[in-house]
Parts: structure tokens; C-alpha cells; sequence
């Protein structure tokens, strides 16, 4: 059984095998052993031989429980038939297959046969095609380093003598044009070492000296890892291109260069101009080194009077020839409109005198072309005005005739620029005497216009001043009376104000009487008690303290009236002298507060004041209370005419003032402020405000935005007056959002030893703040 397993290693478990194997051999040596202890009592020995036996027996069976379930899964033979049956199927299936499989591949081989023959019939195709569009394809492997080239290519590149060798890329390399070597081989080395894509155009040089024109693309295969494996790339032959885009732009050129000069002589009157636009279009269209304008003198000598040169080494513009040899060999020739191009002047046939000229100012070839014009009529024979002339200084070169057929075009424009100049300066001095006489004319109507502006400006002057006389008459008689008023009101009241204490004593000591009578005396006559009783002498006597105070409080609104009135009319002080601005604003207030006061026709108007805290400044007072009179006025109506239309509006007026310090010190000594300090006053309301448009004439004498007898057109004028003339100071008017208008005053905050010369012009330091202040349009005056 051991043999047999070790022959058959495919037969499934061999292990039993070889148990059952090893089970018989320990039997066959048991019964052995029996025989032997027969004639020898080797026991153990015997013992020994039986464990072992008895060791393998256990074993198989404990094998041969696990090995149960897969004895039974064996198939039976009729199953193995079946199988067997099924396998031979299959093989049979799979021998059709691969007859199929031969008969397939003979019909691919077949069709690969035809495939290549076509492929090489479209070779062939694509080869002519190639050659007829003069398109070549090259691969390169970079493992190899080998390049595979079409036939085209090697046609295009010259290395036809090169047979089918794999070419490198110095093979290509000798026949690029030395120029382009350094840009080709770059955009090589790209290609092959980084796989960027390649499009280039670059010239071939041959050792004929033919130049030609590539437009060569290069395209790099990758492997997955990003190695580049494969090199592509096609040349295309763009030389017949190239030369159609040449002459094109020089047609365009040509063209451009007749347009340009045409546009210059229909739109430029500056002849000058003109010509040396002309020569610097001439050489850059040439490409040579200098182009001139030669112009004749009466004798057939010239000038150079414009030029145009590459290199300031030859200019020669201003230079003076004396030419005899042209003079009698070749004016009558370019009369008659000659042109003339020499290619190489040293193989010319000129005269040696000419040669000599030219050789002196560096000229190896030259073309000249005659510039004729019509002075007087299209009809006449064109006069010979100058030549227009292109030198090459550096080689010979020869003249094409599109070139020459151009530059005549040139020469035709110029001589009509030519004459529309000589027109043009006809018409300017025709022009100038006109303008002299007109000029002439003018001055003499300036000098009447100017003598009825004067008269007019004094008549104005003559107006303002007696507006201003009348107003200042009207308000110095106004202040006469409020002071005399003011003067007789405080007599009678000063004597019932210091009257009233006494009064008080009186009545208090006979009320301190009537009571001791009454304890003393509780029964009076009948009489005094029915005088008593209708007296009602404890409401006298509780009421009368009462009425006492409230005369006192009517005498003390009389006095601040009076003294408001004396305030104002400022009667019993000097012109010039220190006041306090906030009690003018406060007494100017209170003349106004009849008007302030709610009226049976509107509400009243709320006053607003945030009064800081500022010193006394020197100011004409009297004149001061004027302006803040007028201004104050002049809000009070429009507030009146914002009400008239809205009858739910809430007037308002709001006046403040503030303490600017200079800048050189801010803080204010207690004795007066700084020098070029500012008190600003703002007096602004909610009323239906002033337009835009209206504000720069705010102060204008005699105008007003008031109904027809309603102002006068002086009030804010004067205050304009006072403030700006007078004190040296500032006046706003702005817009005041979003409705009303906004009043500013700036005066400086200067002492009473200052002068009128020496105040500071706070408008300009002001400025800044007020243009803050105030979003939209403001006038300022200074």
C-alpha cells in the first residue's frame, strides 16, 4: 500500500493509506513477537510493539470519523460517467472553437495583408501629398536616439545624399539659418526634455544662399509615469507664403505711406509739417539712411531745408550746394519730370564733378525725383519747385519700380500741399489786414463800451450809497428814539421800583397794627366791623404781599427791556470798544420777541441758543446789533412764509455761538483771548430756504426773494457791510439740510488796542470749518 501511495499522488487521501499501511506491518510484527516470547520471555519487548499497534489503530479510527463525511461525497460511478460524459462534450465544444479560432486568424491574416498594402498605397498617397504641399514628418525616439524622416523632409532640409540612415539633429542643425540656430535648438531641448509642445517658424540657409522659409510643431509622448517615450513633429513649407505676406505689406505699405501723406496735406495747413512727415515716411518705406528736400534758389543752387537721416553723423540739413554740373546738364531733364535712380554710384556713368558731390556727403546709391508745382493755374507748365531725394550710405540697392511708382504719387501730393500753401498764405495776410482793421474797430467800440461801463458802475455806486444813507439815517433816527424811549420809560419805572420796599414796610406795619387792635381791642365799633367784613381783611392781608411781587417782577421785565433798548441802540457808548457778543445776541432778541411771540395767525417760533462762554471782543456794537437785527428779521419771514404754507409745521431758530482759539495757543487768558482767535455766531432756521442758484446773490444790495413790497433788498447787504468792510470778518450763507438756511458769522477775537489793519482775516482760517459744517452749495465773502 506504501508503494502504490507513493506511485499515485493524485489518489485522494493518502494518509489513510498510509496509516492502514503501518496498521498491518505492527500486526504482522505482534504475531511475530508472540512466536518469539514463545522460546525467549522478551516481554517489554513485546509490550512495546503492541502500544505502538495499538497507537496507529486509535488514530486511523479517529481519522477515519473526520474522512466519514468525505468518503460519502464521493461520487458514485454512474455520477463519474455522467462527468466523464459532460468533459467530453466540452472538449469537443472547444475543438470547434478553435478551428473557428484558426479560420479566424488566417481571414485576419488576410485582411492585415490587404491593410498594409493600402496603408502603403496611402503612404505613397500621403508622401505625394507631402511633397506637392511641401509638408514633412519626422519621429525621434529618445531612447535610441535615432530620427526617422519622410522623404519630403529630407527633400525640404537638402539630405537627400543622406540615403535611409536614421538622421540626428545635427544633420538638420548645419542647414538652419545661423540666426535662428539658437532659438531652434532651445525650442528642441524644451521638446525633449520637458515634453513641451513645439511651434516655431525659422529659415533654412543653404550653400547656395537660398533662404527658406519652416513652420515646424513638435508634440511629445508620454508614458504613464510621465516619461517622454515618443517624439512627433511635421515642417511645413512656408516660403511662397512668406514672400505673398511680403509684398503684400509693401503693397499695404505703399498704400499706407499715399494715404498718410494725403491725410497730411488735406489737414495740416503747416507746410513744414507736412514735408518732414513726408521724408520720415520716405525712409522708413525705403529703409535707407537719409532722405532730404532740396530747395532751388533763383540761380539753380539749393538748400536742404528738410531731412530725415537714421544716424545724426549724416545729417546734412542746411547746407548750401553749389552744383554746376546739374545746373547745366540736368534741371531742363527733371522740368520735364525725370526720375532718376542710381543702384551703385561708383559703376554710374554721372559726370566725375557730380560723382565727387555725392561721394563727399557718403552716397552709394541715390534716387531723386523731381518736385514740380502750379503757382498760378493747373493749366500752365508745372514750375520746378525742388527734388525729393533718398540716399543709401551704406550699400548699393536697386530701385523697384512699385517703389518709384509710389514716391511719384509723393511728389504730386507735395506739389499740391505746395500750392494749397502758397493759398493758404495768401489768405493769412489778406487775413491779418483784415483783422488789424477789424482790431482797430474794436478797440474804438472797447473804448466807448468801457466809458458807458464806468457810467453805469457810478450810477449803481450812486444808488447804493444813498440806499445806504437812507437805511443808516432810518436806523441812527430808530436808535434816537428806542434810546429816548428807553430814557423816559426809566424814570417813572425807577421811581415804582424803589418805591415797592417801601410799600411793603408800610403795608406790612399797618397789617401788624389792624392785629394788635383787633387783640386788644376785640370789640369795636359797629362800624369798623361792617368795614372789616366787607374789606375782608384776610385776603388783604394774604394777598396784597402778592401783589406787591408781582409789580416787582413787572418792574424788572421793564427794566430788562429798557436796558435791552439801551443795549441796542448803544447811544451812551464809543464807536469802537470792547462788547460782549452773547448779551448783543440777548438784547437783539428781545427787540424781536414781539415777533417770535405765537400770534393769532401762526404758532410761536422756538428759539434755540447754545451761547458759549466768550470773551469780550472790540467791535462797533451799535452797528453789530444792526446786522444781527436784519438777520434775525430775515429768518423770522421766512418762517413766516414756511408757515403760511404748512400750517402743522413747528418753526424753529436756533442761534449758537463758539470760540475758535488760534492756532499758536488755545488757551484763552482770562483777561481777553489770543491773537487770531474767532467768535463764530450761527443763526439757522427750518424755513423754506434759498435755492442753489440764489445763494451767490444773497448779498447783492436791492436783491430779495420776498414778494413785491415786502423787502427792500438792503438788510442782509448792510449786515454784509458790517461784518465783512467794517470788522474785518467772515459772512456764510448755506443750505442748511434738509431745509432752512444757514447764517455764519466769523469776527476776530481781537482786543481794543488791535486796529482795523492789524485784525485777522478769519474767513480764510474758517473756511475750512464752515465748508464741514454745511453739506452743499454756501457763499462766502471776506
Amino acid at each position: 500500500m506504501i508503494y502504490f501511495v507513493s506511485q499515485r499522488r493524485d489518489v485522494p487521501f493518502l494518509g489513510v493509506f498510509y496509516l492502514f499501511g503501518t496498521f498491518i506491518v505492527c500486526c504482522g510484527i505482534g504475531h511475530l513477537m508472540d512466536i518469539w516470547t514463545l522460546w525467549h520471555p522478551a516481554y517489554w519487548l513485546s509490550g512495546v510493539e503492541r502500544a505502538m499497534t495499538a497507537v496507529v489503530s486509535c488514530y486511523t479510527a479517529v481519522s477515519m470519523v473526520t474522512l466519514l463525511p468525505q468518503f460519502l461525497s464521493l461520487k458514485t460511478p454512474q455520477q463519474l460517467e455522467m462527468v466523464n460524459s459532460i468533459l467530453q462534450a466540452e472538449i469537443e465544444r472547444r475543438r470547434d472553437i478553435e478551428e473557428e479560432l484558426r479560420q479566424t486568424n488566417q481571414r485576419l491574416e488576410a485582411r492585415v495583408e490587404a491593410r498594409t498594402a493600402e496603408l502603403e498605397a496611402s503612404q505613397a498617397q500621403l508622401q505625394e501629398a507631402q511633397r506637392i504641399a511641401h509638408i514633412g514628418s519626422i519621429d525621434y525616439d529618445p531612447n535610441r536616439g535615432e530620427i526617422h524622416a519622410s522623404e519630403e523632409i529630407r527633400h525640404i532640409y537638402r539630405l537627400e545624399d543622406t540615403g535611409d540612415r536614421p538622421l540626428s539633429l545635427k544633420d538638420f542643425l548645419k542647414t538652419i539659418h545661423p540666426s535662428d540656430r539658437a532659438a531652434w535648438w532651445q525650442a528642441q531641448h524644451q521638446l525633449l526634455h520637458s515634453g513641451q509642445s513645439l511651434h516655431l517658424e525659422h529659415r533654412l540657409q543653404f550653400p547656395d544662399g537660398e533662404v527658406r522659409y519652416l513652420d515646424i510643431k513638435g508634440e511629445a509622448e508620454r508614458s504613464p509615469s510621465g516619461e517622454v517615450v515618443q517624439l512627433y513633429g511635421v515642417a511645413i513649407d512656408i516660403t511662397e507664403q512668406k514672400l505673398a505676406k511680403f509684398q503684400l505689406e509693401q503693397q499695404i505699405q505703399r498704400i499706407q505711406l499715399v494715404a498718410k501723406t494725403l491725410e497730411r496735406v488735406w489737414s495740416s495747413v503747416d507746410f513744414d509739417e507736412v514735408m518732414q512727415v513726408i521724408v520720415n515716411e520716405v525712409r522708413d518705406f525705403l529703409n535707407v539712411e537719409r532722405v532730404v528736400i532740396y530747395r532751388f534758389q533763383p540761380d539753380w543752387s539749393g538748400d536742404v531745408i528738410v531731412e530725415s537721416v537714421s544716424d545724426p553723423d549724416l545729417a546734412i540739413l542746411g547746407e548750401h550746394f553749389e552744383d554746376d554740373c546739374f545746373r547745366h546738364d540736368y534741371v531742363q531733364r527733371y522740368r520735364r519730370g525725370r526720375i532718376r535712380g542710381i543702384e551703385n554710384l561708383a559703376t554710374s556713368d554721372l559726370p566725375d564733378c557730380h560723382k565727387a558731390l555725392l561721394n563727399r556727403i557718403q552716397v552709394k546709391a541715390n534716387l531723386v525725383l523731381p518736385l514740380l508745382w502750379h503757382p498760378h493755374s493747373f493749366d500752365d507748365e508745372p514750375e520746378l519747385w525742388g527734388l525729393l531725394i533718398a540716399h543709401s550710405c551704406q550699400q548699393t540697392r536697386p530701385w523697384p519700380k512699385p517703389e518709384l511708382e509710389v514716391l511719384q504719387q509723393l511728389t504730386v501730393q507735395l506739389g499740391i500741399a505746395l500750392r494749397q500753401h502758397n493759398l493758404i498764405t495768401s489768405l493769412k495776410n489778406e487775413l491779418e489786414e483784415r483783422r488789424q482793421i477789424e482790431a482797430a474797430l474794436r478797440n474804438s467800440e472797447a473804448a466807448e463800451r468801457k466809458k458807458a461801463d464806468t457810467l453805469h458802475q457810478t450810477l449803481q455806486t450812486l444808488q447804493q450809497t444813498q440806499a445806504k444813507l437812507v437805511q443808516s439815517e432810518k436806523m441812527a433816527s430808530l436808535g434816537q428814539m428806542v434810546g429816548g424811549l428807553a430814557h423816559e420809560i426809566n424814570n417813572p419805572i425807577s421811581f415804582i421800583y424803589g418805591n415797592i420796599d417801601h410799600a411793603r414796610e408800610y403795608s406790612e406795619q399797618l397789617l401788624e397794627l389792624i392785629s394788635l387792635y383787633q387783640t386788644y381791642y376785640p370789640e369795636t365799633h359797629e362800624a369798623i366791623a361792617d368795614l372789616l367784613e366787607a374789606l375782608d381783611l384776610d385776603f388783604v392781608r394774604e394777598d396784597f404781599p402778592q401783589l406787591l411781587d408781582s409789580m416787582t417782577v413787572g418792574a424788572d421785565r421793564i427794566r430788562d427791556i429798557v436796558l435791552s433798548l439801551r443795549n441796542f441802540s448803544r447811544l451812551d457808548e464809543a464807536d469802537w470798544k470792547v462788547a460782549d457778543i452773547n448779551a448783543s445776541i440777548e438784547s437783539t432778541l428781545t427787540m424781536i420777541q414781539a415777533r417770535l411771540s405765537q400770534a393769532a395767525s401762526r404758532s410761536s417760533i422756538e428759539v434755540v441758543k447754545q451761547l458759549a462762554d466768550l470773551p469780550p471782543i472790540a467791535c462797533y456794537p451799535g452797528q453789530l446789533n444792526q446786522a444781527l437785527f436784519n438777520i434775525l428779521n430775515n429768518a423770522i419771514d421766512t418762517l413766516e412764509e414756511r408757515l403760511k404754507k404748512d400750517q402743522t409745521f413747528k418753526p424753529e431758530l436756533r442761534v449758537t455761538t463758539d470760540f475758535l482759539a488760534s492756532e499758536s495757543g488755545d488757551e484763552r487768558a482770562s483777561e481777553g483771548a489770543s491773537e487770531g482767535a474767532i467768535v463764530r455766531i450761527k443763526i439757522i432756521d427750518n424755513g423754506l430756504g434759498i435755492p442753489n442758484e440764489l445763494v451767490e446773490r444773497v448779498f447783492d444790495p436791492f436783491f430779495t426773494t420776498k414778494p413785491i413790497g415786502k423787502g427792500t433788498g438792503l438788510g442782509l447787504s448792510n449786515a454784509y457791510q458790517i461784518i465783512v468792510d467794517q470788522h474785518q470778518g467772515a459772512f456764510y450763507c448755506q443750505p442748511h439740510s434738509p431745509s432752512g438756511t444757514r447764517f455764519i458769522i466769523e469776527l476776530p477775537a481781537c482786543q481794543l488796542g488791535s486796529t482795523s489793519k492789524n485784525t485777522p482775516n478769519v474767513a480764510e482760517e474758517g473756511a475750512e470749518e464752515g465748508a464741514e459744517e454745511g453739506a452743499g452749495q454756501f457763499q462766502k465773502f471776506v
